[in-house]
């Protein structure tokens, strides 16, 4: 995050910049020190969004902003939240159970393709194609295709990989 855009989210919440490194609240007049001075380990900072003291990690007095990663990643979330790519929502599952529900279907499993292991919305489970992505490249119709679609468990999943549909159905066959 730059310098820059903390500023300007400063500006936006009523902290005017005063120096480079001394931030003033217009609301309540109280000092914001950025650079308190020289400590027995070095300079120290004030974290610019919880407002704690600390030293920064060794050579990086310009550019850590934030005394945790806490702090840096609650900044990186406004940030995203202020651009609009926080989505929120819900678990896929409770769209899931919420779809089947409006459509009147009580019973809420299905069985895997290849191994028929029972499966749950809120449990893992892989929409699978049956001709890989990686071999259909570039026919996005055939991709989204719904009939090149079935409900694996992540098992089969992962031991399909990128193998044809009738080799590895064989080879499940032959397994059982």
């Amino acid at each position: 995050m730059t310098r820059r855009y903390v500023r300007h989210w400063l500006l936006k919440k009523s902290l005017t910049p005063h120096t480079a490194n001394t931030w003033i609240d217009s609301t309540n007049s109280t000092n914001r020190q950025g650079c308190i001075g020289m400590g027995e380990a070095g300079r120290t900072k004030v974290c610019l969004i919880c407002g704690v003291t600390y030293t920064p990690v060794q050579h990086q007095y310009e550019r850590q902003l934030y005394c945790s990663q806490t702090c840096k990643h609650r900044m990186r979330w406004m940030k995203r939240k202020e651009n609009g790519l926080y989505s929120g929502g819900y678990s896929r599952h409770i769209y899931i159970r919420l779809w089947l529900l409006a459509m009147g279907i009580e019973l809420h499993t299905a069985s895997c393709h290849y191994c028929g292991t029972e499966l749950e919305p809120d449990k893992p489970f892989n929409i699978d194609h049956k001709t890989p992505r990686s071999i259909i490249r570039d026919n996005k119709k055939l991709k989204n295709d719904i009939d090149n679609m079935v409900i694996a468990c992540p098992t089969c999943n992962g031991l399909k990989g990128s193998t044809e549909y009738e080799e590895f159905k064989a080879r499940m066959e032959v397994n059982k």
